[in-house]
């Protein structure tokens, strides 16, 4: 009895573990050898990386990064934004171990494969979602990962924000097919928050304004509004709002009071 609850385990992992191999087999030369570095470009060398040798530190040391006392005479680092002192993704990779106090080669280009490989598994969840069958859904998520924007881009704070945007369509088209709606708005709230801790501004912002006209579309697709649909987008953006606050209020605040 017990057998098709293992196929169905096994046919569940299986894309994953595919996935997650043609992440390495497209950037081998950074993860299966040693010759190789993304971020070999002085905005990486002189901007990127100390911003993530920094905040490891400062997390082995016991301490949560809240100043950054080596730009001029010090700037709030929650409030710089861009280094995305508080996106889980880079918490977890600031836990692992240093060398003589700085980050390891190896580990910068890990990190660099395991974000396309998260892109790509959003992707293919989107589509799986979306009724196309396991190979297709595996080429998209392979096209989205290893090319166009998040193939070309290097900087870990602009691309991190794009990782999710499959999630958050995901949850948006469940909600507008009535699929546990409620929980599907809170999720695709819940993903868009968590793209605004990345970092950059640029790509959530882009998204927060796809998804805001696709609401507005979806509350008025048959003429008069869909006051449920509405209550769902407000749910949507209530989540989002609150997950992204201490990031996006901090923000505002250090951009408000800077002397320009």
């Amino acid at each position: 009895m017990a057998e098709p609850h293992h196929n169905n385990r096994a046919a569940a992992i299986l894309p994953v573990a595919v996935l997650f191999l043609l992440s390495v087999g497209f950037y081998w030369k950074l993860v299966l050898t040693d010759q190789y570095v993304w971020f070999d470009h002085p905005d990486m060398c002189y901007i990127e990386i100390p911003r993530l040798e920094f905040q490891a530190r400062e997390i082995h040391a016991w301490h949560f990064p809240l100043w950054d006392s080596s730009i001029w005479s010090g700037q709030p680092l929650i409030g710089q934004t861009q280094p995305g002192p508080l996106y889980p993704l880079n918490l977890l990779f600031y836990l692992l171990p240093l060398r003589n106090g700085y980050i390891r080669l190896n580990f910068l280009n890990w990190y660099w494969v395991v974000i396309r490989f998260l892109a790509a598994l959003c992707c293919y969840l989107l589509c799986r979602d979306l009724g196309r069958s396991r190979a297709a859904s595996i080429v998209a998520g392979c096209a989205f990962a290893f090319g166009g924007f998040i193939g070309t881009v290097a900087w870990l704070d602009v691309v991190n924000g794009a990782v999710w945007t499959p999630l958050i369509l995901l949850y948006f088209f469940r909600a507008w097919r009535g699929e546990r709606p409620l929980a599907s708005a809170a999720l695709c709230g819940f993903w868009l928050g968590i793209a605004w801790l990345c970092g950059h501004h640029e790509i959530p912002l882009m998204v927060s304004f796809t998804l805001l006209f696709a609401w507005i579309y979806c509350i008025f697709q048959h003429g008069r509004p869909d006051w449920t649909r509405l209550r769902l987008a407000a749910v949507t953006f209530l989540i989002a709002g609150l997950i992204s606050a201490l990031q996006v209020w901090s923000t505002y605040e250090f951009g408000r009071t800077s002397k320009r």
